[in-house]
């Protein structure tokens, strides 16, 4: 069982107001603001001081959902996703799905319009940055080891990258696939959180 804040989204697109300008009205920071997006705890102050800022109540903000009926896998993650292990580059999630077994490992670092990232034979995801200044695409370059992610048999293992890189290379190849691959071999799917939002498992 969680609370979802969509209901809060919704409401802002119909009244055209920003999630910054709403958060500066009701006097939250940026983190506060995070947690909503990802339906985490948040404070009953919080939510009063929504209420206040957007004049509305409780009802049209928030709604208790159950997980164990999330609608898609995006939504399970988001609600019930449980933490093993957590290093400085990845975080890694297991999760329960319609009788389906998922090993997530979610980035750490956000890429960007400028970032790709790299799935290589030797079973590592990098990050490569392409460094601007001035406007001007330098041709200087930083690679980053994001992770290595574990990969087991018995459940559907994914690896998320959040943000959203200019190009996700090196899938189908080796144990790295696509998300919408259709062949027969087994592997790690990689793909954006962007893009996580749409699969279907």
């Amino acid at each position: 069982m969680y609370i979802c804040y969509d209901k809060l989204w919704k409401l802002l697109l119909e009244r055209n107001i920003r999630k910054t300008e709403m958060s500066e009205v009701a006097g939250l920071n940026s983190r506060t603001l995070a947690k909503l997006s990802k339906n985490e705890t948040v404070t009953t102050d919080t939510i009063a001081r929504i209420c206040k800022a957007l004049r509305c109540d409780v009802g049209d903000i928030m709604e208790y959902r159950d997980a164990e009926k999330a609608a898609t896998l995006y939504e399970a993650f988001q609600s019930s996703a449980k933490v093993l292990a957590r290093t400085p580059t990845c975080v890694s999630y297991a999760l329960l799905f319609r009788g389906k077994k998922y090993l997530i490992h979610q980035s750490v670092t956000k890429a960007t319009k400028d970032s790709t990232i790299r799935c290589k034979e030797n079973g590592t995801v990098v990050w490569e940055q392409t460094y601007r200044f001035d406007g001007a695409s330098a041709p200087t370059k930083t690679e980053e080891v994001l992770l290595r992610p574990s990969y087991r048999s018995d459940c559907t293992t994914l690896v998320l990258i959040q943000g959203k890189p200019s190009k996700i290379t090196g899938l189908n190849e080796g144990v790295f696939l696509s998300p919408d691959y259709k062949g027969e071999k087994r592997g790690v799917c990689v793909l954006s959180t962007a893009a996580f939002k749409l699969y279907g498992g």
